[in-house]
């Protein structure tokens, strides 16, 4: 089977969209599928192959609304000349699945999109976007949601959608269970102190300005920021090397507060951390399915987060309404680990049974499978 996944981030990028694919096109080559991954240039990327996967990058950017700009011509006849069986998009509101539009109408293959949360869905700008999405869908042979209650799958269901699946979010088990015998804590000097952590990068509606008051606010306890700079696309100034705001601001916390970091780890590093932190927090203002509280889970470390996409489905946490809330139960978890052992052994438990990638490829592959036939 020839497989084209569209994916504006995939490896070395670290989001949890790149993660996602990158286990599923790595899954379906050790299935002995032919894979290509169609994503965004990266100069970082030292190799067009990643682990038998072929890669396909192109310098380009933005979406409907504010425009698309760069190599949209070559993109375009990229896909239209390909001889794929299946070509599954991962995110729409972006120009991996907007610059194909006026294609879809005449594809010559079968589709599938799953669309990692709709976060434009209540945004003026981008009414006719979803009005015409009916229609649209009907030249999509399915939809995978990664929630029963995701945002993107009431919305189909009320325009009338109905090849809709949902397929959970999972994660490689295996991958928590080694032992690093990486001691960070050691290497960043927090040894006897409280470290909470997050992990995310740096985009204002990951909610770091509550990590910095947090911080602020509780001297004594160590936070965490684990998480990569944005380039800004507008007006080109990303070519500049210009980042978006939160960056500096970060940047600025670490220098002028001494218990807040911002943290650049490797994987290996990063999987270290969430298996020597004491909690994780996620102040997102808007997520889809957090694929890192899900990794916090398999390492054994309660969480806390704002009420966001499928949180509320998920063990091993609390959630809660406000920052307000979020630092007295930080505090809480702090002066109770009781209660954050009890979580460890609910996260871990509830992750081993309903997120163990090895279980959600399986549900992709039936999918491929039927879809193909």
């Amino acid at each position: 089977m020839k497989i084209l996944l569209v994916s504006h981030t995939f490896a070395p990028e670290l989001n949890g969209v790149s993660r996602v694919v990158s286990m599923l096109a790595e899954s379906l080559v050790s299935r002995g599928c032919e894979v290509t991954v169609a994503t965004q240039f990266n100069a970082t990327r030292k190799s067009l192959i990643w682990k038998g996967v072929k890669i396909e990058q192109f310098k380009i950017s933005g979406n409907t609304v504010a425009g698309i700009k760069g190599e949209v011509a070559r993109y375009q006849a990229f896909i239209q000349n390909g001889n794929w069986d299946i070509q599954h998009h991962h995110a729409c509101q972006i120009w991996g699945f907007d610059a194909l539009l006026d294609w879809f109408p005449c594809r010559n293959r079968k589709i599938i999109v799953t669309p990692h949360g709709f976060s434009q869905l209540h945004n003026p700008d981008w009414k006719n976007y979803f009005l015409n999405f009916k229609k649209l869908s009907n030249y999509i042979d399915a939809f995978t949601c990664l929630s029963e209650y995701a945002e993107e799958k009431v919305f189909l269901e009320n325009v009338g959608v109905e090849n809709i699946k949902v397929i959970q979010n999972g994660i490689d088990l295996e991958e928590f269970a080694k032992n690093s015998g990486n001691n960070l804590r050691e290497k960043l000097g927090f040894e006897n102190k409280f470290w909470v952590l997050n992990v995310s990068n740096h985009v204002s509606t990951k909610g770091h300005k509550v990590l910095h008051e947090l911080a602020h606010k509780f001297p004594e306890i160590m936070v965490s920021n684990v998480g990569k700079p944005i380039n800004v696309e507008r007006w080109n100034l990303g070519k500049l090397g210009l980042k978006l705001p939160c960056y500096y601001e970060c940047k600025l916390q670490n220098v002028i507060t001494p218990n807040f970091h911002t943290l650049n780890l490797s994987r290996l590093e990063l999987v270290s951390a969430y298996k020597q932190a004491d909690i994780f927090v996620m102040p997102s203002d808007i997520e889809a399915a957090p694929l890192v509280i899900l990794e916090a889970m398999a390492a054994g470390l309660p969480w806390v987060s704002f009420d966001v996409g499928n949180v509320k489905e998920l063990a091993g946490g609390m959630v809660v309404k406000n920052k307000s809330e979020l630092f007295e139960v930080v505090i809480y978890l702090k002066n109770n680990l009781e209660i954050c052992q009890k979580l460890s052994l609910e996260g871990q438990d509830f992750v081993r049974k309903h997120h163990d990638w090895k279980n959600v490829f399986e549900e992709y592959w039936e999918l491929y499978i039927v879809i193909d036939c």
